[in-house]
């Protein structure tokens, strides 16, 4: 497919973007970009919102086929999170040892 030289540069821009740490996303007024460590710290929710996939938004627009890949990504984004959540909360066995010292 053959883009435009203007398409090629904002996706080399936004390719360098992630290369340096960052991720971008384009809300309803502009371009934002974030450090991708920071963005990851929101919840499923913000992440989500601020990617406009979340879910009733997906589910606001049937008329693509997109929407069923789109309603999966967020299905995993939450599953994921949830995921680390449980794995943060669990303990080590060394803090396990250390805990019952106190």
């Amino acid at each position: 497919m053959n883009h435009t030289p203007e398409l090629t540069e904002l996706k080399d821009k936004i390719q360098a973007e992630y290369t340096n740490g960052n991720m971008v996303f384009l809300s309803c007024d502009d371009f934002h970009v974030f450090k991708m460590e920071d963005f990851i710290k929101q919840d499923a929710d913000g992440i989500l919102y601020d990617l406009n996939h979340i879910e009733p938004a997906i589910l606001a627009d049937l008329t693509t086929p997109s929407w069923i890949n789109n309603y999966a990504v967020a299905k995993v984004i939450r599953a994921l999170k949830a995921k680390i959540e449980q794995l943060e909360k669990q303990t080590t066995p060394h803090q396990q040892c250390f805990d019952s010292f106190f």
